[in-house]
């Protein structure tokens, strides 16, 4: 079962969306700031990252950045609902400079969200696949 590591500091949202994902069949750890989440990835191993962009103390933009750098080949989904003063085309296009491999806009559809990861897990399996080879 592949595991995601779920960031978002709004606790509905995070349950809604950690809910939603075990639904589909993933195992989830949730993180509420980008600090959390980078403990987390420095203790475990996941298959992909689910983040919000726009969070107080903690810029979900640097940590696609860190993740990116330190774990190139995890896939990268960001999400974002806008946030004042901060255009939601301009923060989706920082998301995919930053290294995210697609986006969502909220409210999330939970059919967009299990397309998005499929593909993105199943083309992981698939690398993961070749390189075995």
């Amino acid at each position: 079962m592949p595991t995601i590591l779920l960031v978002e500091d709004v606790e509905d949202v995070n349950i809604i969306l950690a809910r939603m994902l075990r639904r589909l069949g993933h195992s989830t750890q949730s993180a509420h700031s980008s600090a959390e989440a980078s403990r987390i990835l420095a203790k475990q191993q996941v298959d992909l990252l689910l983040t919000d962009i726009c969070m107080p103390g903690g810029d979900g933009l640097d940590l696609i950045r860190e993740v990116r750098s330190d774990r190139p080949n995890l896939p990268i989904v960001a999400m974002s609902g806008g946030a004042p003063k901060r255009p939601i085309d301009l923060t989706i296009s920082q998301a995919r400079k930053a290294g995210a491999n697609a986006t969502l806009l909220k409210p999330i559809e939970r059919a967009e969200l299990a397309e998005m990861i499929g593909a993105l897990l199943g083309r992981k399996l698939q690398d993961t696949k070749i390189d075995q080879s």
